[in-house]
C-alpha cells in the first residue's frame, strides 16, 4: 500500500473495475497537459460535490503536497460515478474548461 500516486495514463476516460482488498485506499488524480492547469478541480462522487481543488494535485482525496492521507469518500463495493469539473477560477467558479465522468466498479476481495 502507498499513499504517494501510482503512475497511470489513461488516452481516454472509460469505465472500469478495480479489486479492494482490505481497507485499500484509493484516490483519483486529474492531470493535464503543459501548460493547462485550470484554476479549480471539482470532484462529484455519487454525486456528491466534494471540496474544490485549487491547486495540483487535482486529487479526490486529501493530501499535503502529493502525499494522499487516504480516501475522502466511502469505497464500498459496487459502481461508483466519479465526475471532474475543470474552471478557470478558483472554488470551481467561473468558466468551466472541461468535465469528464467515469464509472468505478469496486469489487469487493478477502483480504
Amino acid at each position: 500500500m502507498t499513499d504517494k500516486p501510482v503512475p497511470t495514463c489513461l488516452d481516454e476516460i472509460s469505465n472500469f473495475n478495480i479489486t479492494v482488498t482490505g481497507e485499500a485506499p484509493l484516490t483519483v488524480v486529474a492531470n493535464f497537459g503543459p501548460g493547462k492547469a485550470p484554476g479549480s478541480v471539482l470532484f462529484t462522487y455519487d454525486g456528491q460535490v466534494q471540496l474544490a481543488q485549487n491547486k495540483f494535485p487535482y486529487a479526490l482525496a486529501p493530501d499535503e503536497s502529493g502525499d494522499f492521507s487516504g480516501p475522502a469518500v466511502p469505497l464500498g463495493a459496487g459502481p461508483h460515478a466519479i465526475s471532474i469539473a475543470a474552471y478557470d477560477q478558483l472554488d470551481g467558479t467561473g468558466n468551466l474548461l472541461g468535465q469528464a465522468s467515469v464509472v468505478l466498479t469496486v469489487i469487493s476481495a478477502a483480504p
